[in-house]
């Protein structure tokens, strides 16, 4: 199965949260996902949050115990175990552009048009870990696999960089970098479940690499009549899914590269999708 939303949102499966360019700026919707046939949206929770601008990422941490969201002006942590308390109000010197969890829920990691990646641990509230990065051009996407071994991180002059973790050390490597000319939005690529394969998203276009060896593998050219906003992996890389400012949600196969469905989100704009697992 998969899931999308139609505006501008941040969307978590599990206690779904939702963020949104046209109707949050300075407060969080939390919405509890009820397992009936149906499998409607109830119970809508609003609150005050602490950010003065704009809401563009936010993750709920795989432990449910905090809420995390990022704006230009800081990043905000919520306590789920204290009625959704203000826990952690981080206002770095630069802006902040994306902010995503690790899968141990121990770290919110975040990049800046410093530019710079920082990771920040949430218990401690301390950042543990500030890499600048030698560049004029800030950093407008990050996200980080399953295993917290990659960090891939998008720029604003299109270019995609991947690092390596080495949390013992607590270094970043940077492993090699994809020049682009095109410019890379926050959902417009996705890590597989393995580590095999990084998809990124440009413009029409559908690009696949093979992640640990930064070799391109293959294009789907003219993937949608609009700009794909949105891509995912299937757990078994036998899928890839994508979402269109064209109103459709495409899935291909990966192998043989032709497109298997194709589901017409009426009219309106997928910005972002997740998969089930």
């Amino acid at each position: 199965f998969f899931f999308f939303f139609k505006q501008k949102t941040a969307y978590e499966i599990s206690a779904c949260l939702v963020g949104s360019e046209m109707c949050i700026r300075d407060s969080l919707y939390i919405v509890q996902a009820k397992e009936t046939p149906q499998k409607y949206l109830t119970e809508t929770l609003s609150l005050k949050t602490q950010h003065q601008k704009l809401i563009h990422s936010i993750f709920l941490t795989n432990n449910q115990k905090y809420v995390v969201s990022g704006s230009q002006d800081r990043v905000v942590a919520y306590n789920r175990e204290k009625d959704l308390s203000v826990d952690l109000v981080l206002q770095p010197q630069y802006q902040v552009k994306g902010v995503v969890g690790t899968s141990d829920s121990q770290y919110a990691v975040y990049g800046t048009d410093e530019p710079a990646i920082r990771i920040l641990n949430i218990e401690s509230k301390q950042e543990v870990l500030v890499e600048k990065i030698n560049s004029t051009n800030e950093i407008i996407a990050i996200t980080t696999s399953r295993d917290n071994k990659y960090i891939i991180t998008a720029q604003k002059g299109g270019n995609i960089q991947v690092w390596s973790w080495n949390q013992s050390l607590n270094q970043l490597k940077l492993e090699y970098e994809i020049v682009s000319q095109d410019y890379i939005l926050a959902t417009q690529f996705a890590i597989s479940q393995d580590n095999k394969y990084l998809v990124a998203a440009q413009e029409k276009d559908l690009k696949v690499w093979d992640l640990s060896a930064g070799s391109f593998l293959f294009a789907i050219k003219n993937a949608h009549e609009g700009r794909i906003f949105t891509v995912a992996i299937s757990s078994d890389n036998t899928k890839i899914f994508t979402g269109s400012a064209d109103g459709y949600i495409n899935m291909w196969n990966m192998s043989r590269r032709y497109k298997v469905i194709a589901y017409y989100s009426q009219n309106d704009k997928a910005y972002s999708l997740a998969l089930t697992s």
